[in-house]
């Protein structure tokens, strides 16, 4: 399938995400991020020993500000 070219579409924030994502986790970033280090269990060398929430790493403010593209789920639908 193809990406959608549109801001908020799914395809287009989910590749958004994963950028942000693979960033977060990168050497560069690891390097200089205590918080996140700290999450991951990393050392001085940076190497990651423990897995990070998901849910932890979405509450980013970057991480929000692209979810927040997202189009509404509910629409005024009652949840299913």
């Amino acid at each position: 399938s193809t990406m959608a070219s549109s801001d908020g579409a799914p395809d287009a924030v989910a590749a958004k995400l994963q950028k942000q994502l693979e960033y977060y986790f990168s050497d560069a970033n690891l390097r200089r991020d205590a918080h996140l280090k700290g999450l991951a269990g990393a050392d001085d060398d940076s190497t990651l020993r423990q897995w990070v929430d998901l849910e932890h790493v979405l509450a980013f403010s970057r991480a929000r500000t692209i979810l927040d593209e997202l189009p509404s789920t509910t629409d005024g639908e009652p949840a299913k």
